[in-house]
């Protein structure tokens, strides 16, 4: 497989399998060669100089596609900057799933001055911060729905970021789109099945 220049040299730190990875997934046809350059704005997050560059880099495309409501946990953000779209656990989400963009609270939004605050703390890379100011940076876990608002908005959420990281032809953001249109049009159906058992959101988004 072939490989540009450019993008061997601002992603040269992650390992060939993870570039190979996303450069597949950015795909349109399955029957076509496997692109020879990852999608640009997966190019762009990568070649952050920091995680801390990435995690603004991915704020500001979800913000550009008009979704400033999504969140996720810097451990999402560090693990993603690395190439481990893949959580290698059975039992476990993957790393790049529908489990780890969710709906940011109203309050959280409002507070800009702490998110500066924030980010200028992440830029330090651990430099001056405390063991639980590290540790909370590297936390990584999961939000699961509740009901079918927020079950949609996670499906929309992790629809943006395939066509961030894999572009909105890809085959990956084609079929997400496909599932969110499906999702509006059995809108009924999705609620009884909801309120009928309170674990299906959670079974749908890890089916």
């Amino acid at each position: 497989l072939r490989e540009t220049i450019e993008e061997r040299k601002t992603t040269k730190r992650l390992h060939e399998t993870s570039r190979w990875m996303l450069r597949n997934a950015a795909a349109i046809d399955a029957d076509l060669p496997t692109p020879d350059d990852m999608f640009e704005y997966c190019k762009a997050f990568m070649s952050q100089q920091t995680w801390a560059d990435a995690d603004q880099e991915l704020r500001y495309r979800f913000e550009e596609r008009g979704l400033d409501d999504v969140a996720w946990f810097k451990g999402t953000a560090k693990a993603l900057y690395s190439g481990k779209f893949i959580y290698m656990n059975p039992g476990a989400p993957s790393n790049f799933s529908a489990f780890v963009f969710y709906e940011e609270q109203a309050i959280a939004r409002s507070d800009h001055n702490s998110r500066h605050v924030l980010f200028h703390f992440q830029q330090s890379e651990g430099i001056g911060l405390t063991a639980d100011e590290i540790q909370a940076s590297t936390k990584q876990t999961c939000r699961i729905p509740q009901d079918y608002v927020s079950l949609g908005k996670q499906l929309e959420f992790f629809y943006g970021a395939f066509c961030i990281f894999f572009g909105p032809e890809s085959i990956g953001a084609t079929k997400m789109n496909e599932l969110l249109l499906c999702y509006g049009r059995h809108s009924q159906d999705f609620k009884e099945m909801i309120a009928a058992d309170s674990t299906f959101p959670a079974q749908f988004l890890y089916a």
